[in-house]
């Protein structure tokens, strides 16, 4: 089970995996656990790498982690002001948002628009990554929210994810990631 956010910066209903900075004297895992509970109040183990990517929103490195977390925790959205919701999805939800044809994709007015949050600028030629696909207005047959595209880690984790290809050995026990991070706030 994996939590996925609406972001202020993407209009409408766009859910994607939790992101965040890594603070000097961090591993990339105590980020995790640090950005999960700091934006979600999600307790978050097991914590594994996935992949990474070259990020061009300005110049960063995303890289993708999955972990076990207990979906019966409540999701906060109230923490840090950066989430409009959050929420806990099936394998099934997302299948059927995934399938439909624009649950998983992008269209240049979706590139521009996040080019222009992120940079802080006007963006009149962003680059269209995925060239199969037409922005078209909003219709009844819409995907109830939409997911990010595979040229985005978040689309990639999502994906093997629902796909089965993300995995654990057999469940542990919750192990606070936070224990540090409890004890000094």
């Amino acid at each position: 089970m994996l939590s996925y956010t609406a972001q202020k910066r993407f209009p409408g209903k766009f859910y994607s995996a939790l992101a965040g900075f890594i603070e000097p004297g961090e591993t990339f895992e105590d980020a995790v656990a640090r950005e999960m509970w700091e934006e979600a109040g999600v307790n978050v183990w097991d914590i594994k790498y996935h992949s990474g990517q070259p990020w061009p929103y300005p110049a960063n490195l995303m890289v993708g982690f999955y972990a076990r977390a207990d979906s019966s925790q409540a999701i906060r959205v109230d923490l840090d002001n950066e989430l409009v919701d959050a929420r806990w999805f099936t394998r099934s939800e997302l299948l059927e948002v995934l399938g439909h044809p624009i649950g998983g994709k992008f269209g240049s007015n979706e590139y521009k628009k996040m080019a222009e949050s992120t940079e802080g600028r006007n963006n009149q030629q962003t680059p269209h990554l995925n060239p199969t696909y037409e922005d078209k207005p909003a219709a009844r047959d819409d995907p109830p929210f939409r997911l990010p595209p595979v040229t985005a880690i978040a689309g990639v984790l999502i994906r093997d994810w629902v796909e089965g290809k993300i995995g654990f050995a057999p469940a542990s026990e919750p192990k606070s990631q936070l224990t540090w991070l409890r004890s000094n706030l």
